[in-house]
């Protein structure tokens, strides 16, 4: 046992995966914990952030039969190029696909910042694969986020790190006189990060992005000034982001891929497709934990969800903004999959003469 808030001891992976999907990408996929626990995934962040280094030590492996993946086109997940078939959606449809290979038949899905957004998106795709959602750190994929974090929001927060993050990407105003683009600051750095032999007109010409040659130092310089500008927000100590090399790059593309194509969702998000569902999302319970002081995800985004799922839980943490790994919010974050242990138990009791445990050893397929 370890007090809640601390992290598990750090053990080798039960299981590894390397899982195919569509466009060229294979999975990289880990299981820790037990082969008789509670299935539970957790979604990663960024788009493009990886597996988090303390990612398995978040949950007790006595209980829990722990998946992680790295998403498409980062972490030890392969790929030609790992922009193709990048999308939220081909996201959402790989966790389905983990589910399958791995012949779970419900799940805890667990999703924080980027990841929150692809655990409801899953959760509203395939509801009956679904014991449980815990969000952290709530991203509803809206225009009005994104223009909060990168076109001025948050600036009033973080004036100084927002002037290093507009040098970052160059002049934006010469840029967006050519061709405007809602999110200038994105274009902007879409721009510099992928294409940094073309001029900074947005979006950049079909075929342009180039290899890694005399522009790489620019495109790295861009890269860690756009990962810097969200990173330095996520806690309220912050810490300096090291230079990163390609995996910071690699975040950074990933990212403003999905960025500069709004997430691939409609303006307003995924919000109203979970008001629409309300009756169908009843059926499962779902937890989410806010950060007070999060900048970077606000904790609007966490209300607003809150009030359109019916039954959700929302504990808004005191003292704790973004980062899921700060002591604090770990500690919420292991109170609520303890709650919606609980919670799993009393109802599957309800349900099946063997408990949760009956529930939770299943054969390929929904």
């Amino acid at each position: 046992m370890t007090s809640r808030g601390s992290l598990f001891p750090a053990t080798p992976p039960r299981a590894e995966h390397t899982i195919p999907v569509s466009g060229g990408h294979s999975l990289y996929v880990a299981e820790y914990g037990s082969a008789t626990g509670v299935p539970i995934v957790y979604v990663h962040g960024g788009p493009g952030g990886g597996i988090p280094r303390h990612a398995k030590r978040l949950f007790d492996p006595d209980v829990y039969r722990v998946v992680l993946f790295d998403q498409r086109g980062c972490g030890r997940s392969t790929c030609a190029d790992r922009l193709q078939e990048n999308t939220t959606h081909s996201l959402v449809a790989d966790i389905e696909l983990i589910r399958l290979s791995l012949h779970i038949d419900q799940w805890l899905v667990m999703g924080s910042s980027y990841g929150s957004l692809l655990s409801v998106l899953y959760t509203l795709r395939h509801p009956s694969c679904v014991l449980g959602c815990v969000l952290q750190g709530v991203f509803l994929g809206r225009r009005a986020e994104l223009e909060w974090l990168f076109e001025g929001g948050a600036a009033r927060f973080f004036p100084e790190k927002w002037k290093d993050f507009e040098v970052g990407c160059g002049d934006v105003s010469t840029a967006a006189s050519a061709e405007p683009h809602p999110l200038p600051h994105i274009a902007a750095y879409h721009s510099a990060v992928l294409y940094p032999e073309a001029s900074r007109v947005h979006p950049p010409p079909e075929g342009a992005r180039t290899e890694v040659g005399a522009s790489a130092s620019r495109a790295r310089a861009a890269a860690l000034a756009f990962v810097s500008w969200e990173d330095e927000m996520e806690t309220l100590c912050p810490q300096p982001v090291s230079s990163g090399g390609a995996e910071v790059e690699c975040g950074a593309q990933i990212a403003l891929h999905h960025f500069l194509h709004g997430c691939f969702l409609p303006d307003e998000g995924v919000l109203p497709e979970v008001t629409a569902a309300r009756t169908r999302l009843g059926a499962a319970p779902c937890i989410i934990i806010q950060g007070r002081h999060d900048v970077v995800c606000p904790p609007v985004a966490a209300f607003e969800l809150h009030l359109a799922w019916p039954g959700s839980r929302l504990h808004i943490v005191e003292g704790a903004a973004h980062a899921l790994f700060e002591k604090v919010m770990r500690c919420a974050a292991q109170a609520a999959l303890a709650d919606m242990l609980a919670r799993l138990t009393v109802t599957s009791r309800r349900t099946s003469p063997h408990g949760l445990a009956g529930q939770k050893r299943g054969r390929h397929g929904e």
